[in-house]
C-alpha cells in the first residue's frame, strides 16, 4: 500500500507541474531557455532567425 500511494504521490506532483507550463497553438514554437528550463516569450526572443541548429547570425 506504500508503494501504491507514493505512486499515485508522484504521478500527481507530476500533473500538477505539467499543468504550470501548458503548450497550446500559441506558444508551441517558443525558443527554448536552457537556464531555466522553460520556454522564452516570443517578443523577448534575441533573434528570431536563431535556433538550437543553427547559429546566430553576425552582422
Amino acid at each position: 500500500m506504500a508503494i501504491f500511494g507514493l505512486l499515485i504521490a508522484g504521478s500527481a506532483y507530476m500533473y500538477w507541474r505539467a499543468q504550470q507550463n501548458k503548450v497550446d497553438a500559441g506558444n508551441v514554437n517558443d525558443d527554448w531557455d536552457e537556464t531555466t528550463g522553460s520556454v522564452l516569450p516570443a517578443d523577448l526572443s534575441t533573434d528570431p532567425g536563431t535556433t538550437p541548429d543553427t547559429p546566430a547570425r553576425s552582422a
